[in-house]
């Protein structure tokens, strides 16, 4: 889970998607509240919801985004496409503890109150949860405004227009820049670890953390994706460091063979319904860890394991570019994705097939 410096390819790529996300917010018409004086610094263009081109939310901050502690402020105005089922306070505040390592619920009702927008007291709804956050809703100019706060007091939040946004802008590139100079790493851990089960133990949390978003998308509820990330990232150091032992591997080669690994048999719990039983699920993530390991290399699973090393090979090597048009003719680009998908679905069957064959075996 180590960050590299990002090639040339990618700075020009990751430079394009900057502007036009920059154009696109320019470009809205909603009409976006900020906080009045004092608020909390620094300020910058949070998060904006953007779908098919259309901009259905901006969300301006206000304090450090990285930092779990420490008083922030996150206007929302959104005017949302499908205005029937927008997004309640509880996903908002769920949100913003999910970035600071808290998956707990958020319980409770909203409950009737004001916010102060322009100078005048708005009717709101407001929902409290702990570490003394809160978020409060209400409407302006045929607009859903949804203020989330932390260490920071509904009395003190006087909401004003924003008629520009160039210093949100700014502050975000600063942010960003400052961000990619000096990337969070995940400290090397200083306690012990288990080599035998540090693997299974990713595995695990890995597979479950997955089943829990499928059943979140079957019920339509929005996923919590960065919940619990950093015992998440703790699982992943000691996966790598226990790959570097017995594999006596650099760090870089054992983390992509960790990545290998566990996306391997996170396409198994998606893709195979024999995976279902533990027998052979136990099996295969048994004799995944073994090939992998290099602790042993004459298994029945052989050929799946090393069809799966071309496929994820495949699927690494196409990086779309979204703004590939403008190097390319719009043909060209469809016509070499329309190759790319293609090869790579037919190795994937050819993979899942390996898979099936192993379960023959294993049945007899």
């Amino acid at each position: 889970m180590e960050l590299v410096p990002p090639s040339p390819e990618m700075e020009a790529l990751f430079s394009r998607q900057e502007a036009e996300y920059e154009r696109l917010v320019r470009a809205s018409s909603l009409p976006l509240l900020g906080m009045a004086e004092p608020a909390p610094q620094p300020r910058l263009l949070g998060e904006a919801e953007i779908n098919d081109g259309i901009v259905e939310s901006i969300g301006l901050a206000y304090g450090d985004l990285m930092r779990p502690s420490g008083p922030l402020v996150q206007v929302h105005t959104a005017r949302w496409l499908d205005a029937r089922n927008p997004p309640d306070l509880r996903w908002f505040l769920e949100n913003a503890l999910d970035s600071m390592d808290d998956n707990g619920p958020v319980a409770g009702d909203p409950v009737p109150a004001h916010v102060i927008v322009n100078g005048t007291p708005r009717p709101a709804s407001l929902l409290r949860t702990r570490r003394k956050m809160w978020a409060a809703r209400c409407w302006h100019q045929d607009s859903d405004v949804i203020v989330v706060a932390r260490e920071w007091e509904l009395a003190a939040t006087h909401l004003v227009a924003v008629p520009n946004l160039e210093t949100f802008l700014r502050g975000r590139r600063e942010y960003l820049r400052d961000l990619r100079a000096n990337p969070p790493t995940m400290p090397i851990m200083d306690r012990p670890f288990d080599v035998a089960t540090a693997h299974r133990s990713l595995i695990d949390a890995t597979l479950s953390r997955s089943l829990q978003l499928e059943a979140a998308a079957r019920e339509g509820r929005p996923p919590r994706l960065r919940g619990n990330a950093r015992k998440h990232g703790e699982l992943w150091e000691a996966a790598v460091r226990a790959q570097m032992h017995l594999a006596d591997q650099s760090r870089q080669d054992a983390n992509e063979v960790v990545t290998i690994l566990v996306n391997q048999l996170g396409r198994l719990q998606e893709k195979a319904p024999w995976f279902t039983d533990k027998r052979l699920r136990d099996a295969a993530v048994t004799e995944t860890l073994l090939y992998w390991t290099g602790m042993r290399l004459e298994l029945l699973s052989r050929p799946a394991q090393e069809i799966w090393r071309t496929v994820w090979a495949s699927q690494r090597g196409w990086m779309p570019d979204p703004f590939a048009h403008q190097e390319r003719t719009s043909r060209e680009h469809d016509d070499s994705l329309r190759r790319w998908h293609a090869e790579l679905m037919t190795g994937q069957d050819e993979w899942l097939r390996a898979w099936s064959e192993w379960v023959r075996k294993k049945q007899y």
